[in-house]
């Protein structure tokens, strides 16, 4: 167990920064959403509670939270929609696993 805090603290910063994408865009989805107001690098004005709209404005420099933006971008292209669910989701979802490596279970078992 000594070595395994070592293995821990890179897949916790990926997981926190996964899920600070996550709080972003969550308070956006459904029908009740706020909307978010992105200044983008040209000093761009954008009010709006779209999710593909939010996360293609953002600098992302993180690659795990980049991850994300990819994810969301290839939704939007594919489908759509669904952009918000998809980094929702993936935060929800990374969530529980913190909890499951903070236990002591490595992402390979």
């Amino acid at each position: 167990k000594d070595g395994s805090s070592m293995v821990e603290e890179p897949i916790i910063k990926n997981i926190t920064a996964c899920r600070e994408m996550a709080k972003i865009t969550r308070s956006s989805m459904g029908p009740y959403g706020l909307c978010k107001m992105v200044i983008n690098h040209l000093n761009q004005l954008f009010v709006t509670h779209d999710a593909a709209t939010i996360v293609s404005q953002l600098e992302v420099e993180h690659p795990a939270a980049k991850l994300l933006v990819h994810a969301a971008t290839a939704m939007q292209q594919e489908v759509g929609d669904g952009t918000n669910l998809v980094i929702t989701l993936a935060g929800e979802f990374l969530s529980n696993a913190e909890s499951l490596v903070r236990m002591g279970l490595h992402p390979s078992d």
